[in-house]
Formats: structure tokens, sequence, C-alpha cells
């Protein structure tokens, strides 16, 4: 592996989750639970907000 490299173990969905809860859900005031546990809402709702 090259110097630099970082191997996260997680699950997707758990990579997604930690991201949402340490950054985008206090930046946009955008939960996972309010969109039914739909990311591409998720993510569609916080670049609207961001934009």
């Amino acid at each position: 592996m090259p110097c630099g490299t970082v191997v996260d173990y997680r699950s997707p969905e758990g990579r997604l989750q930690s991201h949402a809860d340490l950054w985008l859900t206090p930046l946009t005031g955008v939960d996972l639970a309010a969109y039914g546990g739909a990311w591409s809402d998720v993510l569609d709702q916080a670049d609207r907000v961001l934009e």
C-alpha cells in the first residue's frame, strides 16, 4: 500500500452515517430520519441547503 493510504473497514452505511453525524447534519440541518433513510434524498437536500 502506498504511503498515506487510509483503510476504513466500516460498512458504506457506517461511513455515511459517521459523516452525517459529524458534519453534514450540523452544517445543513438535514437529518436522515426525516427522509426515511434514503441517502440520495438526504444528499440532494443538503446540496440545496448549501447552494
